[in-house]
């Protein structure tokens, strides 16, 4: 259980530099949100 606390933690809750201190969900959630975004544009 320890194991999997810690990979839900890297791959959800800890805050990337290179992306603006922001945790990579977050990072995902504004990449989609912006392309869908463009999509509905163009």
């Amino acid at each position: 259980m320890a194991t999997l606390g810690l990979v839900d933690w890297f791959n959800s809750g800890r805050l990337l530099g290179v992306i603006g201190n922001i945790p990579p969900t977050e990072a995902d959630r504004n990449f989609y949100a912006q392309r869908d975004l463009l999509d509905m544009v163009t």
